[in-house]
């Protein structure tokens, strides 16, 4: 059981991926419904993408973990 607390980095990092996961998608939403809202920073075209690599990564991630685990 050498390589299960490797495991646990590609499980946390999954669970953090999942968090930005959530943060970008509500950004987003908010300035698909609000126009304006971070319109100088990050437009929706560039938050969209990151939404999506963001959420194919925690998939990835927490699956990784959970093969190294078993």
């Amino acid at each position: 059981m050498k390589g299960r607390h490797f495991s646990y980095y590609f499980l946390a990092l999954g669970l953090i991926s999942l968090g930005a996961t959530v943060l970008f998608g509500f950004f987003a939403a908010l300035q698909y419904v609000i126009h304006d809202f971070l319109k100088g920073t990050l437009d929706f075209s560039q938050m969209r993408p990151l939404h999506v690599t963001s959420a194919v990564s925690w998939i990835v991630l927490t699956a990784t973990g959970g093969i190294y685990f078993y």
